[in-house]
C-alpha cells in the first residue's frame, strides 16, 4: 500500500528518505510492505537498533529472555527470541488497520460504491485493509499455537511461576489483546462457531449384492492415481485417457468460494457485527437466485485481490478460501456487492449439515 494513502505529505517524504536508507532491499518505494514496516517508521526514526549481542549477554547470565527490539519480558516457553514480543505485534497488526480504517473513512469507506462511484484511492484502502487482516489472522495462528502450549506448560509449574509468566509479554496475552479489540476495523476471526444442530442420525443400512456379483480383493490406495505406474483402472473406467474429466475439484479452491453459504445485508453495523460474533448470523441463508449473483461479483473480488496479493497473503488466502463455508456479504439497494468476509460457520469435528449450494447452469 502507498504510503501517501495514510500518511500526511511531510510523514510521506520522511517515510520515503526513512525507508531509502533503512529499508533499501526490503520494500519498493513508498509502500508499506507490512504493519511492522509501519511500527518502526513511527518508534524508530533514526532506524532500529537490533541490539542482539546485549540479548544474548543477558540470557547467558539467566535473566528474563526479553525481544531484541521492544524488549519486554518474553514468556519462559518462548525460545524464538524475536525482533518485537508476540503482544508488540499483535498490537502493531491493530494500528495499522485502525490507521487504514481511518484513512478508508475519509473517502467513503466501505459504503462509498452506495452513493456513487469508488475512487481509485478508496479501492486500494480496501485491497489494503483486506491485506493487513490477513498478516493479523497469519500472525495470530502462530501465537495461538504458543498459548496452548503455554496453557501445557502451566500444568506441571508451581503458582509463582505462574504467576511470573502471567505477566509477560506471551501469545496468551497477544491472543487476549486481539480479543477484546473492541474497535470494528480490527476484527479478528476468533470467536466461537455458530451453533449448530445435529441432525438427527438415521439407522444404518445395508448394502446386498446379487450372486452373480464377482468378489475382488480391492486395490491399493496408489492404484488409483491416474498417470502413475501403479495405476490399475477399475472394470468400468473409461479406455481413452482422455474420457474423463476430474469433477472433485479438489484443488480449485475459487470453487470452493463459489459453494459457500450467503449471509447478506444493506447495514455496515451488521456486517461488522456479524463478523465480530458468528452467532448473530440469521437463521436463513439467501435464496437460491440472489446468492448465484452474489457468488460470481464474490468470485470476482476473491480473484482479484488473490491476484494483487504478495505470496504470503496468497498463502493465507489460500488457506481461509480452503476452510470456509459461508460469505457474509454487504450490498446496496441495487444488489451491488461492496464488502465481503470468508467465515467458517460449521465445526470440522461435528456432522456437517447441508449446504446451499451454486445451482449450476445448463
Amino acid at each position: 500500500m502507498h504510503a501517501a494513502y495514510i500518511l500526511s505529505s511531510s510523514d510521506c517524504l520522511r517515510y520515503f528518505k526513512w525507508q531509502k536508507r533503512w529499508r533499501p532491499e526490503n520494500s519498493e518505494p513508498g509502500y508499506f510492505s507490512s504493519a511492522l514496516e509501519y511500527h518502526e517508521f513511527f518508534r524508530y526514526p533514526n532506524g532500529p537498533d537490533l541490539n542482539h549481542a546485549d540479548t544474548q549477554y543477558a540470557h547467558s547470565f539467566g535473566q528474563p529472555k526479553t525481544a531484541v527490539l521492544c524488549g519486554h519480558i518474553l514468556h519462559p516457553l518462548d525460545d524464538k527470541v524475536g525482533i518485537n514480543c508476540p503482544v508488540c505485534e499483535v498490537q502493531m497488526c491493530l494500528n495499522f488497520l485502525g490507521a487504514i480504517m481511518e484513512a478508508w473513512k475519509k473517502v467513503g469507506g466501505p459504503l462509498a460504491s452506495s452513493t456513487g462511484s469508488v475512487s481509485s484511492v478508496g479501492y486500494s484502502l480496501r485491497q489494503a485493509w483486506h491485506m493487513a487482516r490477513l498478516e493479523l489472522l497469519t500472525i495470530m495462528g502462530t501465537h495461538e499455537l504458543s498459548a496452548d502450549l503455554e496453557l501445557l506448560w502451566t500444568r506441571d509449574r508451581s503458582k509463582d511461576e505462574i504467576s511470573r509468566a502471567s505477566s509477560t509479554y506471551s501469545a496468551t496475552n497477544a491472543v487476549e489483546l486481539a480479543k477484546q479489540c473492541a474497535d470494528i476495523s480490527c476484527v479478528v476471526d476468533m470467536m466461537p462457531p455458530s451453533v449448530i444442530t445435529k441432525p438427527v442420525k438415521k439407522k444404518k443400512k445395508t448394502v446386498q449384492f446379487t450372486a452373480d456379483t464377482e468378489e475382488s480383493s480391492g486395490r491399493t490406495m496408489s492404484a488409483f492415481a491416474r498417470g502413475t505406474a501403479d495405476y490399475d483402472p477399475g472394470p468400468h473406467a473409461c479406455l481413452s485417457p482422455d474420457g474423463y474429466f476430474d469433477t472433485s475439484k479438489l484443488r480449485d479452491l475459487l470453487y470452493n468460494v463459489q459453494q459457500c453459504k450467503i449471509f447478506s445485508t444493506k447495514s455496515e453495523e451488521d456486517f461488522w457485527e456479524w463478523n465480530m460474533d458468528l452467532n448473530l448470523l440469521p437463521n436463513q441463508v439467501d435464496d437460491a437466485e440472489t446468492a448465484e449473483e452474489l457468488r460470481e461479483q464474490l468470485s470476482e473480488l476473491v480473484t482479484n485481490d488473490y491476484d494483487c496479493a504478495d505470496q504470503d497473503h496468497k498463502e493465507a488466502m489460500d488457506m481461509q478460501m480452503k476452510e470456509s463455508d459461508s460469505a457474509i456479504v454487504q450490498v446496496d439497494y441495487n444488489g451491488t456487492l461492496l464488502d465481503y468476509c470468508l467465515v467458517t460457520t460449521s465445526d470440522p469435528d461435528e456432522d456437517m449439515v447441508p449446504q446451499t449450494r451454486m445451482r449450476t447452469k445448463a
